[in-house]
């Protein structure tokens, strides 16, 4: 894990406030996707999705 995350079941990162991502690689800037507020979660095309730094990361 990068930028002080913290390695859990050595498998997944637990990333500070401040970063996001797989090894949290991705620092936040708590951008909004047009009227869906930064870290909202929201359904599409029966995905679930959530709004980080003004892009979508969907879960199929």
């Amino acid at each position: 894990c990068k930028n002080g995350g913290k390695l859990l079941l050595r498998s997944f990162c637990q990333c500070p406030s401040d970063f996001y991502g797989t090894f949290c690689q991705h620092l936040s800037q708590n951008r909004s996707c047009g009227r869906i507020m930064h870290g909202a979660w929201m359904e599409s095309d029966c995905n679930i999705c959530r709004c980080y730094d003004g892009l979508f990361h969907c879960i199929p």
